[in-house]
């Protein structure tokens, strides 16, 4: 029997960027749907799609979110590794990617990381689409972050297209 070859991870940094835009138009749809400034909903408003919205909103919006933060970290932990390119705690294209209750900026990474650990997530679609997520520290302490995603998905894209080989 012929082994596999051993290689590191396959990340498809392709469909992280994709996951990136799908995402950031997500909010931005939710928020043109729910102006409705030409009642195109409304007229619809029996229609299953728009009664199931928000709920598919919040899985889909979850899904996305942790499959780019999964794969982004999977990808920050090479170029750290291989010490080529721009590890995701240190890039900056966007000034504040989120905070958390204490008011201290996210890095990148921090981002990826409080996604893959979260518990709980909600989404905040008055203004701006963004997401809080909370969890619990290994001691045990609560944390609540927000990642706000317009920024969030045109940083990751960005870094993407920056850190390819």
């Amino acid at each position: 029997m012929k082994l596999p070859i051993e290689h590191e991870h396959v990340i498809d940094l392709e469909k992280i960027k994709r996951d990136a835009f799908v995402l950031l138009n997500l909010g931005y749809g939710f928020l043109r749907l729910r102006d409705d400034d030409e009642g195109d909903v409304n007229a619809r408003e029996s229609a299953y799609i728009f009664q199931s919205y928000g709920k598919l909103y919040s899985q889909e919006t979850s899904s996305i979110l942790t499959s780019i933060s999964i794969a982004g970290r999977m990808f920050d932990d090479m170029i750290k590794r291989r010490s080529n390119g721009i590890p995701a705690s240190t890039w900056d294209f966007e000034d504040v990617l989120g905070d958390d209750e204490n008011g201290e900026f996210l890095s990148l990474r921090d981002c990826f990381n409080k996604v893959i650990h979260a518990e709980q997530i909600d989404h905040e679609l008055l203004q701006l689409p963004e997401v809080y997520l909370r969890g619990k520290k290994q001691c045990g302490k609560d944390w609540t972050v927000r990642i706000f995603v317009l920024p969030f998905c045109a940083s990751v894209f960005q870094w993407i297209e920056e850190n390819q080989v």
